[in-house]
């Protein structure tokens, strides 16, 4: 799976609410983990 051509950065860092929480990922892994649908926003 290709990221989304406006993501720029090789990995994310998603957070669960606190600091702690926060993990490294890639982008087709998050949408992998959540069942995420790449979609365009504005």
């Amino acid at each position: 799976m290709q990221p989304h051509p406006n993501v720029r950065a090789a990995q994310e860092a998603p957070a669960g609410g606190v600091p702690q929480a926060v993990f490294p990922t890639t982008y087709a892994h998050l949408l992998r983990i959540t069942s995420g649908t790449p979609a365009e926003v504005a």
